[in-house]
C-alpha cells in the first residue's frame, strides 16, 4: 500500500478518536447522533452485553461484572460508545473499500445483508492465506479497511491487514484478545440475536453518515432482517453474477489484444509436420487430377468409337 493510502488511514483513525472526545456528552436525542443508538432494552434482548467465563487483559476496561454463572458482562454504554466509533470510522470510506470476514454463520448472515444494502464485500469462509498479500491467487483483495466478527477465528485476516497497513475494525468477544485491532466492539459475537443488532446498527448509521438517509425513519430494516441466512446465500448468488459478468468482460477485452498482436506477428511459419502434410495433399490432389484427365480422355475416345460404329451400320 503507497505513503498516500498510510496517511489517509491514519487521518481516518485521528478523526476517530477527535469525534470519541467531542461525543463525551450524551442525551436522549437518537436522531442528533447523541445518547444510546437504540434504547438499552434492545441491547439487553438481544443479549449484546452476555460474555463467556473467560477474559483477556485487553477486554478488561469492557466488562462491568461478572455473574453468578460465572459469565462475564460487559458495559452497554461501552459497546454503544465504541460502535459509533466503528461506524465513524467506516464513513471514512466508500462501501466497496470495505471488507467484512465472518467465519461463523449468524456473523456471515448479518455480514451479507449489510453488503446487499450497501455494497460492502463479505468473505464468509475460511480466509484463504494470501488474500491480501498474494496478487497471484484467485481470491486477492486490496481493501482499505477490513471488518472482522471474531479476531480469535479470524486471525490470519488480522495479521495480513496488518502486514499490509489497513485498519482493522474487530467486535471482540471477553475472550479476544485486541492485538492489532484498531476499533474494539466489545459484544457478544457468536450469538444470532446479537450479532444481527450490530450490524443493524452499524448499517444505519453508516447510512446516515454517508447522507443515504436523513433521519432514523428513512431506514426501512429491522434488526431480524439481519438474522436471516437468506441473505447469505442471497449474497453468494450475488457475487457469482457479478465474477460472471467480470470474466465475459475480460474475455471480450482479451479478442481485439489477440487479434492485433497476431497481425503484427504476420503469418506464422508453419511446422515441418505441418509442411510434410501440405506436401501429401497436394500429391494427392495431383494424382486425383491426372486419374480425372485419364479417364476423362479414354471416355472420349469410346464415344467416338461408338459413332463409328454406328456410320458403319447405317452404310
Amino acid at each position: 500500500m503507497s505513503d498516500e493510502k498510510n496517511e489517509e488511514n491514519k487521518k481516518a483513525l485521528k478523526n476517530v478518536g477527535q469525534y470519541d472526545k467531542d461525543k463525551s456528552k450524551e442525551s436522549k436525542d437518537n436522531d442528533k447522533g447523541k445518547g444510546l443508538l437504540v434504547p438499552q432494552e434492545k441491547y439487553l434482548e438481544a443479549g449484546c452485553h452476555i460474555g463467556t467465563k473467560f477474559k483477556t487483559g485487553s477486554m478488561r476496561d469492557f466488562i462491568y461484572r461478572r455473574r453468578k454463572d460465572r459469565l462475564f458482562v460487559m458495559d452497554i454504554s461501552k459497546i454503544d460508545k465504541q460502535i459509533r466509533k466503528a461506524a465513524e470510522l467506516m464513513a471514512k470510506y466508500d462501501p466497496q473499500d470495505i471488507t467484512i470476514t465472518a467465519v461463523r454463520m449468524y456473523a456471515g448472515a448479518a455480514g451479507a445483508k449489510m453488503s446487499l444494502i450497501l455494497g460492502t464485500r463479505l468473505i464468509a469462509k475460511r480466509f484463504v492465506p494470501g488474500t491480501f498479500t498474494n496478487p497471484n491467487i484467485k481470491y486477492f483483495r486490496e481493501p482499505k479497511l477490513l471488518l472482522v466478527c471474531d479476531p480469535r477465528a479470524e486471525g490470519e485476516a488480522v495479521r495480513e491487514a496488518k502486514m499490509m497497513k489497513i485498519p482493522v475494525i474487530g467486535l471482540c468477544d471477553t475472550e479476544n484478545e485486541t492485538k492489532n485491532i484498531d476499533v474494539v466492539v466489545p459484544c457478544n459475537n457468536k450469538g444470532k440475536r446479537s450479532l444481527a443488532l450490530i450490524f443493524y446498527i452499524l448499517t444505519r448509521e453508516y447510512m446516515m453518515k454517508k447522507g443515504m438517509i436523513s433521519s432514523y425513519s428513512e431506514f426501512k430494516y429491522r434488526p431480524r432482517d439481519f438474522e436471516n441466512l437468506d441473505s447469505l446465500n442471497e449474497y453468494k448468488k450475488h457475487e457469482e453474477e457479478i465474477e460472471h459478468i467480470n470474466a465475459e468482460v475480460d474475455q471480450s477485452s482479451q479478442v481485439p489484444i489477440q487479434k492485433e498482436q497476431q497481425e503484427q506477428q504476420g503469418p506464422q511459419e508453419q511446422t515441418p509436420t505441418e509442411k510434410t502434410e501440405n506436401e501429401k495433399n497436394k500429391v494427392v490432389v495431383a494424382g486425383n487430377s491426372e486419374e480425372g484427365k485419364e479417364s476423362s480422355g479414354q471416355s472420349s475416345n469410346e464415344q467416338e468409337q461408338d459413332k463409328d460404329e454406328d456410320k458403319n451400320k447405317k452404310d
